[in-house]
């Protein structure tokens, strides 16, 4: 492999893994959402599992595939 196609593997590599690293961040914000759902008031629980709906959403449509 010549230096220029190791270049653009890094870079692929490189935007794979910021990828990776937002999903990671978005599913544990999700996941701490997930924990204070039951320290909220009742009437906002509703709200709360849409927004952590739309997020799994979000998510799992920047996965490969699904």
């Amino acid at each position: 492999m010549n230096d220029s196609n190791s270049g653009e593997v890094n870079q692929m590599h490189m935007a794979q893994n910021q990828v990776d690293d937002t999903r990671l961040q978005s599913l544990t914000e999700i996941k701490t959402q997930i924990v204070q759902i039951s320290q909220l008031p009742l009437e906002t629980h509703s709200e709360e599992f849409e927004a952590i709906h739309n997020g799994l959403s979000r998510v799992l449509s920047s996965i490969d595939g699904i």
